[in-house]
């Protein structure tokens, strides 16, 4: 039954993926805005809405991840903290200004309750 909605929506050329494929009860936006906002550099919110592969994606690109991996390079190597802050540097230049806009981004779907679908958010 709901692969024959699935596959009307096609025909139809709606393209009813997020809603169809993500079922997750209803989560509270202000919630959501609060995670984003003091604990988005570990992407709680994208956790709390149930994002799981692009939240452990975000994590792994956050800066405090990589200033966490330097700071425990620098504690287990000492000798190889030039090499690693050269090679960390080239990359977080790049990375934190991308990571940057996509917690920015994150932040303002979430505000106007397009996040995670929009249908997600329960009415505060």
């Amino acid at each position: 039954m709901p692969f024959r909605a699935l596959y009307a929506a096609m025909e139809t050329g709606v393209y009813l993926r997020e809603k169809a494929m993500t079922k997750m009860p209803d989560k509270n936006k202000r919630a959501a805005l609060l995670l984003c906002l003091f604990l988005g550099g570990f992407a709680a919110h994208r956790f709390y809405a149930g994002k799981v592969a692009t939240a452990l994606l975000m994590l792994a690109l956050s800066p405090f991840v990589f200033g966490l991996a330097s700071f425990v390079l620098a504690l287990a190597l000492p000798d190889a903290v030039p090499a690693a802050q050269a090679a960390g540097g080239h990359v977080g230049r790049w990375l934190t200004p991308a990571w940057f806009i996509w917690w920015a981004y994150d932040l303002v779907s979430i505000y106007k309750g397009k996040f995670a679908g929009g249908a997600l958010w329960k009415k505060d």
